[in-house]
């Protein structure tokens, strides 16, 4: 090994999908239970497997990555479209974590909270 030789160790977020897992890894299923938000489901999640930790998923649209009050308490939601969105509750972390040290998540729901 040289001096210019660098490595780097990814580690990928880890993603419970809880009841979700069944509209995940079942197309069918998916489409039959979120219709026409099955693709940004998808592409949300294909994100969240592809990033190290929540810090790293975008703040700005589409993802829009947004910490949550009231009944979630503690999660974040990523935007779907306007309305829908996914919940997402960090696992084994205190309430006031900073994002950029979250990375074990829990698929809470998939719903319009408004």
């Amino acid at each position: 090994m040289t001096s210019s030789e660098i490595f780097i160790t990814i580690t990928n977020m880890e993603i419970d999908y809880g009841k979700f897992l069944k509209y995940i890894e079942n197309e069918r299923k998916g489409k039959k239970e979120f219709g026409k938000n099955y693709n940004r489901i998808l592409a949300r999640i294909d994100l969240l497997k592809a990033i190290s930790n929540l810090e790293q998923c975008p703040i700005s649209k589409p993802e829009r990555r947004h910490k949550l009050t009231g009944n979630y308490l503690g999660c974040y939601a990523i935007s779907i479209n306007e309305k829908d969105r996914i919940i997402i509750k960090p696992i084994g972390y205190d309430i006031n974590e900073e994002p950029k040290n979250i990375s074990r998540i829990l698929v809470l729901e998939i719903e319009n909270y408004h």
